[in-house]
């Protein structure tokens, strides 16, 4: 009936306006009601509490950057307000981005605003605030800031450097060996979410490829086979129920023995080099790689058995 009293006298009051008047007044309270602007003061027995655009922390990051204000996963946003005494019946709605949430309320009361993010039934952010004594006749604006409840991590076990965890320290990457049989297990941890499921990217590629090394749906990351010309690559898993959730490991590839960097065959060079000669000759032995040079000069194979050089030697003639 209120409502009905505040039309009457503001009908009453245009009907005392020239016609041209009365036609500008109303087309007024029209565009004020499509602004979502109230076109009366509120009473002295309410209030008004307005929810505008909540606020994501932390912000949630994806390999192009900063994810928006409200994650593209989120498919609902509820705010619930209640009388901090417990004295009224809480109202709830949800939240529509772009536009502000108002709830009318009893003055000269405190309440307590909770919000909640959602993607489908998984609860990504919650927040609450609260509200003091709204006089009366009061409008008040609030944001409410969403925390953040979930919860990403990855662990690698590296033979070089043992149980490493992550996001790892760019400076300081795990170090893994390239090459057959040096497959690693990157284990990921998420709390929060019933639905534990992730995408894996190599350099923000899905799965990696045949040059950065490849990772399978259970988290096994094998290397490539053979160190690429960058050679600090990023594993990084993807929650698959809400994509702006992630958590990345830096790791880096260095050569195995026998695959980028294989150890050279010993060669054993002698000077002068071999030839027929007709005088006597002195022979200097040298070898890149020997612990030890044995060496016959009767034309025979040496054995680790013949005598050890360790100078140069007067071969006669024949």
């Amino acid at each position: 009936m209120r409502a009905l009293t505040h039309n009457k006298r503001f009908f009453d009051a245009v009907s005392c306006l020239p016609f041209f008047g009365r036609i500008c007044v109303v087309l007024f309270a029209f565009f004020l009601s499509a602004c979502g602007m109230e076109s009366a003061p509120l009473s002295q027995d309410q209030a008004m509490l307005v929810i505008n655009m909540p606020h994501m922390k932390p912000a949630a990051r994806t390999g192009e950057g900063v994810a928006p204000a409200i994650p593209s996963e989120v498919t609902e946003i509820r705010f619930r307000v209640t009388e901090t005494t417990g004295g009224a019946e809480a109202q709830e709605r949800v939240f529509v981005p772009g536009t502000k949430l108002q709830f009318l309320l009893a003055p000269s009361r405190s309440y307590t605003v909770v919000g909640t993010a959602k993607a489908g039934q998984e609860l990504l952010y919650e927040g609450s605030e609260t509200v003091h004594t709204l006089a009366p006749g009061e409008t008040r604006d609030v944001a409410i800031s969403l925390l953040s409840k979930i919860k990403l991590a990855l662990s690698v076990s590296s033979a070089l450097q043992g149980p490493q965890s992550g996001p790892a320290d760019p400076a300081a990457p795990i170090q893994i060996l390239v090459g057959e049989g040096n497959a690693t297990d990157v284990k990921v941890a998420i709390d929060g979410l019933v639905n534990k499921a992730v995408n894996w990217y190599v350099n923000d590629i899905p799965r990696g490829n045949a040059v950065l090394g490849t990772v399978s749906v259970d988290g096994l990351y094998t290397p490539p086979a053979s160190v690429p010309a960058n050679s600090v690559v990023r594993i990084k898993a993807v929650s698959a129920a809400a994509p702006s959730f992630a958590a990345e490991v830096t790791v880096n590839l260095i050569p195995a023995p026998g695959v980028d960097d294989p150890v050279p065959a010993p060669v054993t060079l002698a000077s002068p080099a071999g030839g027929t000669f007709i005088t006597s000759q002195t022979v200097a032995l040298t070898c890149n790689g020997c612990t030890a040079i044995h060496f016959t000069v009767d034309g025979s194979e040496p054995t680790l058995g013949s005598p050890v050089y360790s100078s140069p030697r007067v071969v006669a003639a024949p």
